[in-house]
């Protein structure tokens, strides 16, 4: 009875010191102005040219969002240009490594206005 009650107690234990310990990542708002968010909104566009070819050209930034874990990920809402010369508004979540300059473009796709 005592030994099972003792491995309750244990598990229990373990279960918070895990549950307490772990982390929680959010994200958290980033400025659509700042140099690193143009970057990284331009080169989502370069990047996704490249994939798709299909003409757009970076316009500018409206909005983002940075998630810190080992690396950081963005989303980026941004307008680019396509080739008839209208602007579109788009979704970019890039996942940046500068410790050994890598950029991952993980998703681009259009949103609705």
């Amino acid at each position: 009875m005592r030994t099972g009650l003792l491995v309750v107690v244990a598990i229990a234990a373990v279960v918070y010191a895990v549950a307490t310990t772990a982390t929680a990542y959010e994200w958290d708002p980033a400025d659509p102005n700042s140099p690193r968010v143009k970057d990284l909104g331009s080169w989502a566009v370069e990047e996704h040219d490249r994939r798709a070819h299909d003409g757009l050209k970076f316009v500018k930034a409206v909005s983002a969002e940075s998630m810190i874990k080992a690396a950081v990920t963005y989303r980026i809402v941004l307008f680019a240009q396509g080739p008839d010369g209208e602007d579109a508004k788009y979704k970019a979540e890039v996942f940046v490594n500068d410790e050994i300059s890598y950029r991952d473009l993980r998703s681009f796709s259009p949103v609705a206005n």
